[in-house]
């Protein structure tokens, strides 16, 4: 028999940052939330994003979650831009937006941390009832007289008000609802390495993060709390030049593109592998939904837009969504949710 829950408010597929911050943000109105999360509890430690913005820090200080990212994190006053050949160096500082918001800087602060919280936060909440290794099959979308559905790969049918999808560049949701996803790839790859070494005391005045840009191509460079990360355009994934790659680097294990922009950066050093915490190439994306929202589904996040990775735009841009969507979506819901409504399937 077919089992179906019935008066949930909300139904939220994906337990990362911007599916949390959305059913957090609407337990803060007193709405109750259904996370779905296909993956496992745990976070594992990795070196992806880390960027977080002024208005991205006020958001999550309205929920009491910036504190440990401002104590913990890498504070950053100015951005600067350089030649990866010329010395000159540009600087953009924060301080000129002192004015507008009460955190004129950014903030360095691993994702998996900052999920980590955001996980720990949600499951305590009697309003947020988070069900992770749980995947979604299939959903309907509904519409003005009809409740969307989510149906569980346990067989439960969750029928609700309100289907968010912040399920990630692959969404189910999206797909569910029959909508495209458009635009481009980037021909070039990124390749990233995270190490522990100390490139401010290697290069004097270099500040916790720079953009390199120029005839030897591209670069940024980011100090967060656990480790400098560094990602170096390359079109080759794998082995890179060795015809134009430093002497050693055959051996080294490291990727010929990182020694090139290393040897321009700090001049001539060995870079044995056991310095490298992470060595991977990946490809960036250029792509937005045709549409953010069908019937009683919406599209928040990656599963929505998808941009390249510099300056931190997905992981901002997706709380971005969640928090307009909760300004938006919980006023409709605050007075229904106040006469009497379930969360827990």
């Amino acid at each position: 028999m077919t089992r179906v829950r019935d008066n949930v408010p909300v139904v939220v597929v994906g337990a990362g940052p911007v599916g949390l911050v959305t059913a957090l943000g609407l337990a803060a109105h007193g709405v109750p939330t259904v996370v779905v999360e296909a993956g496992p509890a745990e976070v594992s430690a990795e070196w992806r994003g880390s960027t977080l913005h002024p208005p991205t820090l006020e958001i999550l200080d309205r929920l009491g979650l910036a504190d440990r990212a401002l104590t913990e994190g890498i504070r950053v006053d100015r951005l600067q831009y350089r030649d990866l050949t010329i010395y000159d160096v540009a600087e953009l500082r924060f301080q000129a937006i002192a004015d507008r918001t009460r955190f004129p800087f950014r903030v360095q602060y691993e994702q998996y941390k900052l999920v980590r919280e955001l996980r720990t936060k949600a499951v305590a909440s009697p309003l947020v009832d988070v069900r992770f290794g749980t995947s979604v099959s299939s959903v309907q979308p509904g519409d003005g007289a009809t409740p969307a559905t989510a149906v569980l790969a346990d067989g439960i049918h969750v029928a609700c008000r309100c289907l968010v999808g912040a399920d990630g560049s692959r969404s189910a949701v999206r797909r569910g609802i029959g909508v495209a996803m458009t635009g481009d790839t980037y021909v070039t790859l990124s390749l990233v390495v995270a190490t522990d070494v100390p490139f401010d005391a290697l290069r004097p005045g270099l500040g916790p993060v720079s953009y390199w840009t120029g005839p030897a191509g591209r670069m940024s460079l980011i100090h967060t709390p656990d480790t400098w990360r560094v990602a170096v355009s390359t079109d080759d994934p794998l082995a890179g030049d060795a015809a134009t790659a430093p002497p050693g680097a055959e051996s080294s294990g490291v990727h010929p593109r990182f020694l090139e922009a290393m040897h321009l950066l700090v001049g001539e050093r060995p870079w044995p592998a056991d310095e490298i915490r992470q060595h991977q190439t990946y490809r960036s994306h250029q792509r937005v939904a045709a549409e953010f929202a069908v019937g009683r589904s919406v599209l928040v996040g990656d599963a929505a837009h998808l941009s390249a990775t510099t300056g931190g735009m997905g992981l901002n841009s997706g709380i971005h969504d969640a928090h307009e969507l909760v300004r938006r979506l919980a006023p409709a819901l605050g007075g229904w949710c106040r006469m009497g409504c379930g969360g827990r399937v």
